[in-house]
């Protein structure tokens, strides 16, 4: 790297010459007002800005804790020059052990036995090695990588089955806190996929409906717009009472399961109408298989067709005015209508176009708001099922009822959580907990 002194504040910017050895190492941008040792300077590794005195150069580029600067990860401290100012200056760092930093860090033989180590674990205990791709189990190592915890032991069996999910659950609810603030405006959806009671319980329409009241309550009936189950006789007539006694709530059928009824009706044996169509009468025009399909599909559609899913519908937005689409922004040129114009509808989603254009309607606005938030299916409520089965096995048949629900709890909404970051679609745990072992994040 460059070592003279155009990289040094005295030169580049007339400061008050700083010999100090890594200035080299950056690039000084601008020297704050009145004096003092803050500038605002740009690491010559990872291209980094930062605002700071010659402390935080050195936190920067050493790596070093308890500095208030990120380290600089894109620096390779084995290709640096021997005499590097810079090695001289991590060399000087050493652990509270004593033991050199640099060592510490990339001595080739003590990473190869905690490569081994951790390969250890995976085997003996049965992990699958997409869980190296997990964000959750790389931060944790890079937590006792970066840090000075000499000695440090694991927290034990008692800690992670009590203490320690206590106060995730506390941490996972104050980051669901946002979400939850978003009810009054966007609303809520209850998704119901069946349930098990070990008390024997009919489950009737009568035992379900109570069942929703009492969610209901929970999350606030104000913000409650609908409540998804599948077509089965007893969650409709239950959803049917709720619908009577909040006339706010919808019972909405699941789309999933209608589609799938639907196609175990087209599939059925015995339809002469579908056995015996001929393919010159399908080409030709309407043909007896046509009918027979567009028929289940238009019976299915009946039994499923709710006014919300027909209000939603009308909010897509489709249908514009001439006098808008004649108006072209005042500059001569008529208006494509978006929903005809292929880059547009691609891009954008109907609530976004509520959200920038929908001001001078703002009852209109706040009801899209609601409904196109909304889901259309339970199907995402499946999984809830296969990780409480997962947590809750044979082997750990001794988990209270209520410490099998935190762990449900803490585990969908951490990877529901980790979705939110960049790192969720780009990186080392790209799709970490959708793919299998078998998943090439690299293809």
């Amino acid at each position: 790297m460059p070592s003279s002194q155009s990289l040094r504040p005295s030169a580049a910017l007339g400061a008050k010459f700083d010999d100090k050895p890594l200035w080299n190492h950056v690039k000084v941008v601008a020297i704050a007002d009145g004096g003092g040792g803050n500038r605002t300077w740009k690491c010559n590794y990872g291209n980094k800005k930062v605002v700071g005195s010659y402390t935080k150069v050195k936190g920067h580029l050493l790596r070093l804790a308890h500095h208030n600067v990120e380290g600089c990860m894109a620096i390779n401290y084995i290709s640096i020059p021997e005499g590097s100012d810079l090695l001289q200056q991590k060399k000087r760092k050493g652990m509270a052990s004593g033991k050199d930093a640099l060592v510490l860090s990339f001595n080739v033989a003590e990473r190869d036995v905690a490569d081994k180590e951790a390969a250890r674990m995976f085997y003996a205990s049965g992990l699958p090695f997409n869980f190296a791709r997990s964000p959750y189990f790389r931060k944790y190592s890079l937590t006792l990588s970066n840090s000075r915890l000499a000695g440090y032991v694991p927290p034990s069996f008692y800690r992670l089955r009590t203490t320690l999910l206590a106060q995730e659950k506390e941490h996972i609810n104050r980051l669901l806190q946002p979400i939850k603030d978003t009810w009054k405006k966007k609303g809520v959806s209850v998704v119901f996929d069946g349930c098990h009671h070990a008390s024997g319980n009919v489950k009737d329409a009568e035992y379900v409906a109570s069942l929703f009241i009492q969610v209901i309550k929970d999350l606030g009936e104000a913000n409650v717009v609908q409540i998804v189950t599948d077509n089965a006789s007893n969650y409709k007539a239950a959803g049917l009472s709720i619908e009577g006694k909040y006339p706010h709530i919808f019972w909405t059928p699941c789309v999933v399961h209608s589609l799938n009824l639907a196609l175990k009706s087209i599939c059925e044996p015995g339809e002469k109408s579908l056995q015996y169509a001929q393919w010159e009468d399908m080409a030709l025009g309407r043909s007896s298989f046509f009918d027979a399909i567009h028929q289940i599909l238009e019976c299915r559609w009946n039994k499923s067709n709710t006014p919300l899913h027909c209000m939603a519908h009308s909010l897509v937005p489709k249908y514009y005015c001439d006098a808008w689409l004649n108006d072209g922004g005042g500059n001569g040129v008529t208006w494509v209508a978006p929903h005809e114009d292929h880059e547009v509808s691609i891009n954008r989603k109907p609530i976004s176009w509520w959200a920038n254009h929908g001001a001078s309607t703002p009852l209109l606005q706040a009801l899209a708001f609601k409904l196109l938030s909304q889901l259309a299916s339970s199907s995402c409520a499946e999984r809830n099922w296969s990780t409480y089965s997962m947590i809750q096995s044979i082997k750990r048949n001794r988990l209270t009822t209520s410490r099998s629900e935190d762990l449900v709890f803490v585990h969908c909404n951490l990877r529901l959580l980790s979705r939110k970051s960049k790192e969720y679609t780009d990186g080392p745990t790209k799709f970490w907990d959708i793919s299998g072992d078998q998943f090439d994040i690299e293809g």
